[in-house]
């Protein structure tokens, strides 16, 4: 059993390597980006490991075309740009496939500046920020006042937590005192819990500095999402039959939407304070409620934790496939999820819509 824990948390948690190099395209194409996207003004600029090839994005520009008028759907904006900062949930380049904000800027046909990057913490954010004003102040007519800036952190605190030691306790004593405790399901979705308590703290004081400087930069307008830290999320049911043996399908389940809960909960109630407290107008985009309904949709909600390993060790045979050149390397492995703890890219597809449905209702 412990032999599994670590082989999960070395493949997922793996460090980035020192090893690689910052790549542009032009001149080099990588996907999702086409040659079309390039002849339209697109540029990218992202790291490449060495030794895996493994590659993240550092900053993706993709201009609207020519031709698209601005502010398409009614009741939505009016922004002129959206502006991304975040983790692998965002990162195109990481995921090989468009993610859910750029599948916005698509459906609002709106340009858009990414600086998020697979495996990055709520630490890393302000930095992303920096550098994409940077870059738009060198290239761009940026205007923040105008912009959608989108917030997509959390997930790597709780993951990379796994890492500290006295945080991997904190979550092993919440497990363990759920599995003891007879307080029913609907008062255990209530619960404060140490280990969440610890990672939204912890995320709440990287956004609080991360969101000043977004006001003093000029931005007006924020999406925040929430952890997706969920029931459905594969490696996440995983880790709880690995910590917790023994465990039904039915404990896990009860115990992730405890966990996972407390900590959106607690995110979502500060978040719009925050950004009200800097002058922001915010909204939040309940990403774990919406992933875990549609994983349910499409029966990809309750897997076990054979299946759920195979989808753990798919980013590894995923790397395999690409040092090797084999066309196999970017075929989807589940029709729902592209790894253990990603989306595939029907799934982003989905999430977009979503956000656009809570842009014209909020």
């Amino acid at each position: 059993r412990w032999t599994g824990i670590v082989c999960v948390i070395a493949l997922v948690l793996r460090p980035q390597l020192p090893f690689t190099s910052v790549l542009t395209a032009p001149p080099s194409t990588v996907a999702p980006i086409t040659q079309e996207d390039l002849e339209n003004g697109a540029y990218l600029e992202f790291r490449e490991s060495w030794i895996t090839r493994k590659r993240h994005n550092q900053l993706m520009w993709l201009p609207n075309s020519t031709e698209a008028q601005q502010g398409q759907i009614s009741g939505i904006g009016p922004f002129s740009s959206i502006l991304v900062v975040g983790d692998s949930y965002a990162d195109d380049v990481d995921m090989g496939f468009h993610c859910w904000p750029t599948h916005l800027s698509r459906s609002l046909r709106l340009p858009l500046l990414n600086v998020a990057r697979g495996g990055s913490e709520s630490s890393h954010v302000h930095a992303q920020l920096e550098r994409a004003h940077s870059y738009s102040r060198q290239q761009l007519n940026f205007k923040p006042q105008e912009a959608l800036l989108i917030l997509h952190t959390g997930g790597n605190d709780a993951l990379h937590s796994l890492l500290k030691p006295w945080l991997f306790a904190l979550l092993l004593s919440d497990l363990y005192s759920l599995r003891n405790s007879d307080v029913s399901q609907d008062k255990q979705e209530t619960l404060e819990l140490a280990f969440a308590t610890r990672v939204s703290q912890s995320i709440l004081t990287e956004l609080d500095l991360m969101l000043g400087t977004a006001a003093s930069l000029g931005h007006r307008n924020v999406l925040i999402s929430t952890v997706p830290i969920v029931p459905s999320l594969p490696l996440a049911r995983l880790l709880v039959h690995l910590l917790v043996p023994g465990s039904n399908a039915t404990f896990v389940t009860q115990t992730l939407r405890s966990i996972g809960g407390s900590i959106n909960k607690q995110l979502q109630t500060k978040c719009i304070k925050l950004a009200e407290k800097h002058g922001l107008h915010g909204w939040i985009f309940e990403e774990g409620k919406s992933l875990d309904r549609l994983a349910q949709q499409s029966d990809a909600s309750s897997l076990g934790p054979l299946a759920a390993m195979k989808l753990a060790l798919s980013r590894v045979y995923r790397t395999i496939l690409d040092l090797t050149g084999s066309r196999d390397a970017s075929r989807p492995f589940h029709h729902f999820w592209h790894d253990g703890h990603h989306p595939a890219a029907a799934a982003h597809q989905q999430l977009g819509a979503e956000v656009i449905d809570l842009l014209k209702t909020a």
